[in-house]
């Protein structure tokens, strides 16, 4: 269990599938398996305080690192070759609550990460950059009510691009205000009305 909680909507469906395509790309390109996430009691503790109230999802990340969040939240990290971390993917804890509602640093989330092995779901982030992350073996999904200004680090994507617009030329005109300009893109440009996202 992870804090990702879903409930009865139906996205996590949607989310599986992608994250299943995500690791395929992840053995196709780099021929390393992803890394493992293990189930840890405090992580089951997180969903429950979540399901019933942010203040005590607040007191559990209190004081934690970012890769202790991460860990609260069911994203695994691996450490590579080159000294920076990989994620096994990034997402909000659950699709009506974010790190910041529960006083999260974003920031702190991502500091020394260069490659997601599977999605970078920037929904509702409060993120203004992706830092160091220039691989995504996933799609990167981007939407909802975001900070974010900077998508300049992202080099290869090897899934799609995901925007929640109202037009083609509205995700275009995001993405060039956004600073995306990818060397690499293996999947679709995706477009979901954008008033899904605020479901």
């Amino acid at each position: 269990m992870s804090l990702y909680n879903p409930g009865i909507d139906t996205r996590h469906i949607i989310k599986q599938a992608v994250n299943a395509r995500g690791l395929a790309n992840a053995a196709k390109y780099y021929g390393e398996p992803v890394p493992e996430i293990k189930e840890e009691n405090n992580a089951a503790q997180l969903v429950n305080k979540l399901i019933y109230g942010k203040a005590e999802c607040k007191k559990m990340v209190k004081g934690k690192s970012g890769d202790e969040i991460l860990a609260l939240a069911g994203i695994g990290i691996k450490t590579l070759k080159d000294g920076t971390k990989a994620l096994t993917d990034y997402y909000q804890p659950s699709y009506k609550t974010t790190y910041s509602d529960i006083n999260v640093e974003e920031a702190q989330l991502i500091q020394g990460v260069t490659k997601i092995f599977q999605n970078l779901n920037l929904l509702n982030t409060n993120l203004k950059n992706t830092g160091e992350i220039s691989t995504v073996n996933g799609d990167v999904i981007i939407g909802g009510k975001h900070s974010l200004k900077d998508l300049s680090s992202l080099k290869n994507i090897y899934g799609s691009v995901v925007v929640y617009a109202n037009s083609k030329e509205e995700a275009l005109e995001q993405l060039k205000q956004l600073k995306f300009k990818p060397q690499h893109v293996g999947g679709k440009l995706i477009i979901i009305p954008d008033k899904i996202s605020m479901l």
